[in-house]
């Protein structure tokens, strides 16, 4: 009898979860087909040499130990950093700006969230197209302001001084919307009646940001932070399509050079094998933010 009173309270439960994990099954086909397995065959991969077409070589570990000793892939994770360390903090800063300015709700807020917003749902290659026309030497929209100004023309996608600095603008201007809404949220979130204390004991602009805001946008620092950190470790749309990972490969990063390996010398092992010495650096330095930026704060 209690057996059958068992059963009888189990068996909707059951049931339930069957048509639960019938209804997800088609995503989970699609997940282990196109998402799971191909880490695995990428792994395997990446410990032979193969060009696509024909028989693998196995070569064990010996196309990661070959990244130790390739000057070139130096440079190229060299030019990887130096646009992270620029994107990243730029993006921060002035993302965060924004939202502060829009959380004020000042007048016309509603439309500047919605210019600050507007370039990210631009398509990254439209974007990227746009901008290397804005950034055309000779007849670029942002030379002919400039020598009106007097400033002689710059020649920002073709010298090796300007280059990674036109792609970090070009990701200022994309990306900033997107994180702008992630700083507003988290501002959002701080309780108003801290400023009020705050400023009923005499404390100006500069001190409830520095002792409020800023701490409780830490984690929203960190999310922020981190998102940046692995698009910027993963770009390759607007090298592809500005600057062709030139001049002189100043803007080729790990991702373009991934690319250049697999598909343009058909190098398929190596290439896999610098996708995963990329996945690691990238989990390497997210697991560094999380420890830089807990998720406990202290307000003082």
């Amino acid at each position: 009898m209690a057996g059958r009173l068992l059963w009888a309270r189990l068996r909707p439960q059951e049931k339930s979860e069957r048509t639960a994990y019938l209804f997800l099954l088609p995503y989970m086909l699609f997940f282990v087909a196109f998402g799971f397995l191909p880490v695995f065959v990428g792994f395997f991969v990446s410990l032979t040499d193969w060009s696509v077409v024909g028989d693998y070589q196995w070569l064990g570990l010996r196309n990661y130990i070959k990244w130790l000793g390739d000057s070139h892939l130096v440079k190229v994770t060299f030019n990887t950093l130096r646009y992270t360390l620029l994107s990243v903090p730029s993006v921060a800063a002035v993302s965060l700006a924004m939202a502060l300015y829009v959380n004020r709700k000042l007048a016309g807020f509603v439309f500047s969230r919605i210019v600050f917003f507007a370039p990210y749902v631009v398509a990254v290659t439209v974007t990227a197209l746009l901008w290397k026309w804005i950034l055309e030497t000779d007849f670029g929209v942002l030379n002919y302001y400039l020598m009106q100004l007097g400033v002689p023309a710059i020649p920002w996608l073709t010298t090796v001084r300007w280059a990674m600095v036109a792609l970090v603008i070009t990701k200022l201007w994309w990306d900033a919307g997107f994180s702008m809404v992630i700083f507003l949220a988290g501002l959002q979130d701080i309780p108003a009646d801290l400023y009020e204390a705050a400023r009923i004991d005499g404390g100006n602009s500069w001190r409830l940001f520095w002792h409020i805001t800023f701490p409780l946008l830490r984690p929203v620092t960190s999310l922020v932070i981190t998102f940046n950190l692995i698009m910027c470790m993963q770009t390759f749309s607007t090298m592809f399509l500005m600057t062709e990972g030139g001049p002189a490969g100043s803007t080729t990063t790990v991702v373009y050079e991934i690319y250049q390996q697999s598909f343009a010398q058909f190098k398929m092992g190596y290439g896999s094998a610098l996708s995963f010495l990329l996945f690691l650096a990238i989990l390497a330095m997210t697991l560094l933010l999380f420890r830089l930026f807990p998720e406990r704060v202290d307000v003082d």
